[in-house]
């Protein structure tokens, strides 16, 4: 890695190419720390150039040892540049999304509202649950959270929590 992204004469081009020195002026570092410190010295624009740069010089590199040809520093560099500039197009050009909260509203009197949640990790096959029991004040009577393993989506998740909100709601209604 250290070789091929800043020894090989063909990377030390493209780095000169795309105007981004810095990443060669300490070779003695592991690759790692080399990664590390290159992003610690540099813009968050020269990280999108750096980042896109490495994944040109990898992949023309697959291209030759796979002996589907080679670009030259200037296509590589020019391939890097169009890509960031693609990207910030895309980037102008998305739409804009408000996203409006909604914010907690009374309940008539004598009435206790009850909000819940969940969250779901299908890596894991985990939901969490959150629920909380106001009243017309906004005093809060009951809370409480669970974790639930074994879900295997996240409707489900959500069907948990609307199923323990309905359970508490309705231990609520017997305690009176």
């Amino acid at each position: 890695m250290g070789h091929l992204f800043r020894e090989c004469p063909i990377s030390v081009s493209v780095w000169r190419e795309l105007s981004y020195p810095t990443c060669l002026q300490d070779n003695q570092m592991e690759f790692l720390q080399w990664l590390t410190w290159v992003f610690s010295q540099s813009s968050a624009s020269q990280c999108m150039i750096f980042c896109c740069a490495l994944w040109a010089i990898w992949g023309d590199r697959n291209d030759r040892v796979n002996k589907k040809g080679s670009k030259s520093r200037k296509e590589i560099g020019r391939f890097v540049h169009s890509y960031i500039l693609e990207l910030n197009e895309i980037d102008k050009n998305k739409p804009q999304i408000s996203i409006t909260v909604n914010k907690w509203r009374k309940p008539p009197d004598r009435v206790v509202k009850i909000n819940f949640d969940a969250s779901y990790d299908g890596r894991q096959n985990k939901s969490a649950v959150g629920i909380v029991a106001r009243d017309r004040e906004g005093t809060v009577l009951l809370s409480c959270s669970e974790i639930h393993q074994r879900v295997t989506l996240a409707f489900a998740a959500e069907a948990i929590a609307c199923r323990k909100a309905l359970q508490i709601g309705i231990d609520m209604q017997w305690e009176k």
